[in-house]
């Protein structure tokens, strides 16, 4: 559902569901269903029940990765950056990491953790579309295309897909 751009049905499926029923995955993927319609307080509060959840620590630096950048908190967010990397092979971790990289400009390490997010996970979809991104500023159009066809393969209902293809048609030439 994330995938194809339907994210009031993500989080609709999540706010259904019993608090114990909802998994780590589901309300991450809730909090950035949240972020792309535009609800930063929502998504908030969904990546702070994230990083109550018992279980898999990863999840607890995720959540800080993605809660120090809403919050624009730079103390938090160099606290999480050390933690996460206790998390090199961590997809999750590795993607929240590759995002602040590119919000504070270093597309270099932004690059490096979007890269590490698709060793751990070859089939995270998102990780390709920001990898294509972050390629395209650092002038790497050999890596941006493979990464932007691996994100057109594997979402083919993503609603970046119009932008993606405008991308690869004016690299390629057409």
């Amino acid at each position: 559902m994330y995938e194809s751009g339907r994210y009031d049905e993500v989080v609709s499926r999540v706010t259904a569901a019993s608090v114990g029923d909802v998994g780590a995955e589901a309300l991450w993927l809730a909090a950035h269903s949240h972020l792309r319609l535009g609800r930063k307080d929502e998504a908030a509060r969904l990546l702070a029940r994230l990083a109550t959840m018992e279980g898999d620590p990863g999840w607890q630096v995720t959540s800080q990765l993605a809660l120090a950048g809403l919050e624009g908190n730079a103390d938090a967010l160099a606290r999480a950056r050390q933690a996460a990397g206790a998390f090199p092979g961590d997809p999750f971790v590795q993607y929240e990491l590759g995002l602040s990289a590119a919000r504070s400009g270093d597309f270099t390490a932004a690059a490096q953790a979007f890269d590490r997010s698709l060793e751990a996970d070859p089939t995270f979809a998102y990780a390709y579309y920001y990898a294509g991104l972050t390629y395209d500023r650092l002038g790497r159009a050999d890596l941006m295309v493979t990464r932007f066809d691996t994100f057109l393969r594997l979402a083919p209902q993503a609603p970046e897909r119009p932008e993606v293809e405008s991308i690869l048609r004016t690299v390629r030439g057409r």
